[in-house]
Order: C-alpha cells, then structure tokens, then sequence
C-alpha cells in the first residue's frame, strides 16, 4: 500500500486530483491533499509519504524549492509536479531532481496516473535491491546479538534498567515460532535505520526502535514493517508498541505483555498502542464477520466524519492494509467502494427528501467540498446533484 499527498493551493484541483487517483487505483494506495505548502510540511512531519503529487505555482514558496529542501531529509521521496504551466524553465530543474516527474494539468488523466504506476515500480525495485544487500548484513547481526542477548534480556528483568528510556519499544508475537531473527532484522533495517535491533525473549520479539521522527510515523512504519512480514509469509502477528518514556525497562516490558495476553487466542493481524489504548473489548473475538459488522455499523452512523482506512482500523486494533484485504473477504466489495456508495445513498435522500443546501448535504455525506462532491455524484450517478434534485422532486 502506498501513500500519496496532493499539494495544490487550489482546494478543487487537489480534490479533483485525490478523486482520480483513488479511483484508479483502490486499494493500493491512501490519496491525501493539503492545499498550501505549509499544511504540506506539517503533514510529510507527521505521516509516511511515498509520492508526492504537487503544483509548482504556489504562494509564499514555489513548488519546486518546497520538494528541493524535501529531498534533503527524505530522498527516496518520489515527485510529480503537477502544473498548468508549460515552461522550460520549470522542466528544466525539476527534471535535475532525482526520480521527479513532470505533467501538465491539461494533459489526460492517464498521463499522471501512469507516471504514479512508474513511481510504485520504483519504490518495488528500491525495496527489492535493498532487501538483498541487507541480508548478509542480517546474518552477521545474528551472531553479534547472539553474544549480548543475555546482558539485554536482563535490562528488561530489572527495575533499575533505563537502558530504552529513549526508544520506542515493539513487542511482536506470531502464531508461528517459523519466524527468524534475521526476517525480522531485514525487514527492521529496511524500514527504519539499522541502529534499531531486535531482540528474541521467552518465544517473542522485542524490538528497541531508534527514531527522531514524529510518533505518527513511527506508528505508521511499523504497521508497514508488520504487513510486510505478514505478506512474506502469511502469517498473523500481534505488534504492540509502547513509546519513548521515562518509565525503567521493567515496567514498559511488562506493560507490552500484560496487553498481550488480550490476544493469546487470536489469530489476525492485530495492532495497538499499549500507551493510549483504554480496554481491550474491541479484540475479545476474533471472527471476521464480527469485527466487520463492528466496522459497517461504525461507518452507517458516521458517515459525515472521516472514514480513513488508520480511523477505522484503530477502531479494532487491526493493521490497516491487513483490514482492507479483510473487509473485501467478508463482504465482497472493497471499502472505500461501500463508503462512497454509502454517502452517495444518503446523499440521494437528502436531495429528494429535503430543501438543504448542496453544501449542507455534501458535508453531511462526508465529502470535502461540494465541488469534490459534485464530481463523485456526476460519475456515480451521471448527473449533477442539482439535476438530481430536479429531476426527482
């Protein structure tokens, strides 16, 4: 699953944008739009984010010097400046940024779609070349963390340990004991810097994660680092992650396996963290049909609120890509579909039932703006919401 930000200071065009690409690729991906670089800079701080789609001309700093800085502090970043502007200029250094693309606004939408695809292939390759050379560099941690796991197991068995104070910790159990060290370790380095370690204790893994990023995207890393092993060998998991804290070793270990045990009988893929987390009601059965009924009565009564993949997940303590494959298992359509088609049908009653203002009814249904809802009701539908009303009413 890939995450995509759409920046553009026009909020029509950024949602326009978002709308294409979600309907062209599904599942695969989490479209976001900011319309400012600003709001664009709080974001990328805050959440992981593989391709950026952005326009050039924007006020207070261009496109191109905003994802020249970004470079710096994120270069496997993938661009596509996205602009109404043909000039040289422009195509000149944006094309001296590495992997950067260039599309014009008035080009056909399957121009900056297959430019996306390019840009998934890409971050596939990049993953598959750098898996490769880390796996020698997996088996030789192997050995070196072989000769201190005794002296690290015992920073955990006693209160007086401040050894992790600054890490975040991660405590993974499979229903399998087929995982190894050095799958974890590979995946581990892949996603965040080989400074982290895994450490195996009494049948699971303990990870110490090294990171001076925002916890959001820590979080949100390790969601990817669990789907990736789930996907390497289906297997389901419990990751449980506890942030930086003041607190001795002793108590945060101990705090990671008494929420465990609130998932000793299951058998997904589930995620939470034990810091923020209030009862464990939400994973005392494992049933799919369960947990999506929970999920489609969640989204029948909300459906003004934002109804994001994370949100929904975070409900039932699922991995979010695991809860997207689950919920088309369960009901047969994929859910960002039974969203749409959702507010669509609420938004149908409310044109025929009521006098409100499309912009009333486009917030109520859950859309950003009425000019986003005007473009899902014309290609959902094949007339505009005024029309719709007319023609019914």
């Amino acid at each position: 699953m890939y995450k995509i930000l759409v920046v553009d200071d026009e909020k029509n065009i950024a949602d326009g944008v978002c709308y294409t690409i979600e309907e062209s690729f599904g599942e695969e991906v989490i479209v976001n739009a900011c319309y400012g670089i600003e709001s664009a800079k709080n974001f990328i701080l805050q959440n992981v984010v593989d391709i950026l789609v952005c326009d050039i001309n924007m006020p207070k700093q261009s496109g191109l010097d905003f994802c020249e800085q970004l470079l710096k502090d994120y270069p496997s970043l993938k661009i596509i400046f996205l602009t109404g502007y043909n000039d040289f200029s422009y195509t000149y250094k944006a094309l001296k940024m590495p992997d950067v693309s260039y599309v014009l606004k008035l080009e056909n939408d399957d121009v900056l779609l297959n430019e996306i695809s390019k840009k998934m292939q890409l971050i596939a390759n990049d993953k598959k070349a750098k898996r490769e050379l880390l796996v020698e560099k997996a088996k030789n941690r192997a050995l070196e963390w072989e000769l201190e796991k005794l002296k690290l197991e015992n920073t955990f068995f006693s209160e007086n340990s401040f050894e992790f104070c600054n890490k975040t910790l991660l405590l993974t159990s499979f229903q399998s004991k087929k995982i190894t060290f050095e799958e974890i370790y590979l995946y581990l380095s892949d996603i965040f810097a080989e400074n982290s370690f895994v450490l195996p204790i009494d049948g699971n893994f303990v990870l110490a994660i090294s990171s001076n990023e925002n916890l959001n995207v820590i979080t949100e890393k390790c969601k990817r680092l669990q789907q990736a092993l789930f996907e390497f060998n289906e297997i389901p998991s419990f990751f449980l992650l506890s942030k930086a804290s003041e607190q001795n070793d002793y108590l945060r270990y101990n705090q990671l396996l008494k929420a465990l045990k609130n998932f000793s009988s299951k058998d997904d893929l589930y995620f939470c963290n034990v810091d923020e987390i209030n009862d464990f009601s939400a994973v005392q059965e494992n049933r799919d049909d369960l947990i999506i009924e929970r999920i489609v009565n969640y989204i029948n009564c909300n459906l003004s609120e934002n109804l994001s993949l994370v949100i929904l997940a975070e409900l039932v303590y699922y991995n979010p890509a695991y809860l997207s494959r689950k919920f088309k298992q369960v009901t047969g359509v994929n859910l960002k579909d039974y969203i749409l088609d959702k507010r669509i049908a609420l938004a149908k009653k409310l044109l025929t039932e009521s006098n409100e203002f499309i912009k009333d009814i486009s917030e109520k249904c859950g859309f950003g703006n009425p000019t986003q809802f005007g473009i899902v009701f014309m290609k959902k539908v094949g007339t505009s919401p005024t029309n719709y009303r007319l023609k019914k009413q």
